[in-house]
C-alpha cells in the first residue's frame, strides 16, 4: 500500500501533459518564509532549507485514518527552468505497477472509456475474491455495489467458477458499470457525490469527507492561489480561470492485487508558480482515497519545489495506529526525498 501511496510526484510518468506555457502575469516573487509556514514547516526547517537541505515534515492529519507528509526543497534556478525539467517526464519519472491506463475522453461516448477495463483470465484469485464479496476491507464498494456483485455470484456457484470466461465477463461488465457510475456522479456533483464504502455492521468509510478534509488542509493553495483552491474544492461548481482538468482510469497492482482507480487531475501554470493536483476519488481496495499536491513557486532565492500527500486508509486506524502511521510516513517520505535528490542533481 505505502509504495503506491507515494509514487505520484510529477503526476506525469511519461504521460502526455499540455505544453507548459507561462501566462503573462506579474513576476514578483513570493515570500519564502510565508510559503514554508503554509506548508507546515517551522523556523528550524526554514534554516535547513535555506542551507540547501531537503526538508520534510508531518502534516496535521484530519483523522487516525490519514497519512500525511509534506516535503520541500529550494533550487537555485528560475521557475521556468525547474518546471521544464520536472515536466519533461525524465528526471522524476516514477515507477508504478500500472497494468492499464487511459484518459477518460469527453469527446466520445463515456462508455467507450470503460469498455476495455477489467480482470484478465490469469487473475483468477481476484475473480475468486469478487465471487465471495462481502462488506469489509477486501473491496471498496457501497452497499448497493456489493449487492450487485453478490447477485452475479449466485448465478455461478459451481466449483472452479472463477475460471469460467462467462464469470469473468459478467464481473468485468459489473465493474465497468461501477466505475462509470462513480465517474458520472463525480463529474456532476464533485466530492459530495462520492458514495461511501460499506464495511459492515452499519460502518462506512467516507472518501468524500476524507477528501474534503484533505482539501481544507491545503493551506498554501488556499492562501496564495485562492481561485485555484476554490476550483479544487468546489469542482464542478467552480471552474477557475486557466485551470485544466483531466480524468484518469487506471488498473494497477497494489499489495499484489489488481485494482481500478479513478483520478482527477487539475493543473495551472503561471509566471509565479506551477501547480498540479491529483485526487483519487475511487480506489478499488487497500486505501480509501488520496490527494497529492505538487508545486513550484518563484521566490527571491530561486524556486521552491514542494510535495504534499494525504492518503486515507482504514488500515492505519485502531490498534497500534501510531506505529503504523510512523512506518507509513517514513516510507512515503524516503521515496519522495529520493526523487527530490534526483531532480537537484540534474540541474
Amino acid at each position: 500500500m505505502y509504495n503506491k501511496a507515494v509514487v505520484l510526484f510529477v503526476l506525469a510518468f511519461s504521460l502526455m501533459l499540455p505544453a507548459v506555457v507561462f501566462a503573462d502575469t506579474p513576476t514578483s516573487s513570493t515570500d519564502l518564509g510565508a510559503c514554508m509556514d503554509y506548508l507546515g514547516f517551522d523556523e528550524a526547517d526554514f534554516r535547513k532549507l535555506s542551507s540547501g537541505e531537503i526538508v520534510s515534515g508531518d502534516l496535521e492529519e484530519s483523522s487516525e485514518k490519514e497519512l500525511a507528509v509534506t516535503i520541500a526543497m529550494l533550487l537555485p534556478a528560475p521557475l521556468e527552468q525547474v518546471v521544464d525539467l520536472i515536466w519533461s517526464g525524465s528526471t522524476l519519472e516514477i515507477t508504478r505497477d500500472i497494468l492499464d491506463f487511459s484518459y477518460i475522453s469527453d469527446s466520445s461516448p463515456v462508455e467507450n472509456s470503460f469498455a476495455g477495463i477489467g480482470l484478465q483470465p490469469d487473475e483468477v484469485e481476484e475473480v475468486s475474491k469478487l465471487l465471495r464479496v462481502r462488506p469489509g476491507l477486501t473491496f471498496n464498494m457501497s452497499k448497493a455495489e456489493i449487492k450487485r456483485f453478490k447477485t452475479i455470484a449466485r448465478r455461478f456457484k459451481s466449483r472452479g467458477a472463477e475460471r469460467d470466461p462467462r464469470v469473468q465477463q459478467a464481473l468485468n461488465s459489473e465493474y465497468q458499470a461501477l466505475l462509470m457510475a462513480r465517474y458520472n456522479a463525480y463529474l456532476q456533483g464533485g466530492l459530495k457525490a462520492i458514495a461511501p464504502y460499506y464495511r459492515g455492521s452499519g460502518k462506512r468509510a467516507r472518501p468524500d469527507r476524507e477528501l474534503f478534509a484533505g482539501a481544507a488542509g491545503a493551506t498554501l493553495m488556499k492562501n496564495l492561489i485562492p481561485d485555484f483552491y476554490q476550483a479544487f474544492v468546489n469542482y464542478p461548481q467552480h471552474s477557475g480561470e486557466g485551470v485544466e482538468n483531466q480524468f484518469l482510469l487506471s488498473k494497477e497492482v497494489i499489495e499484489g492485487r489488481p485494482t481500478f482507480i479513478l483520478g482527477h487531475r487539475m493543473f495551472r501554470f503561471e509566471q509565479k508558480y506551477a501547480v498540479m493536483t491529483e485526487r483519487q476519488f475511487y480506489v478499488g481496495h487497500t486505501y480509501n482515497s488520496q490527494q497529492i499536491i505538487v508545486g513550484s513557486i518563484a521566490v527571491e532565492e530561486g524556486t521552491l519545489v514542494f510535495y504534499q500527500n494525504r492518503t486515507s486508509t482504514d488500515r492505519v486506524a485502531g490498534f497500534a495506529s501510531s506505529l503504523k502511521h510512523m512506518i507509513g510516513r517514513k516510507l512515503m517520505r524516503d521515496q519522495i526525498i529520493h526523487r527530490f535528490e534526483a531532480l537537484r542533481r540534474s540541474l
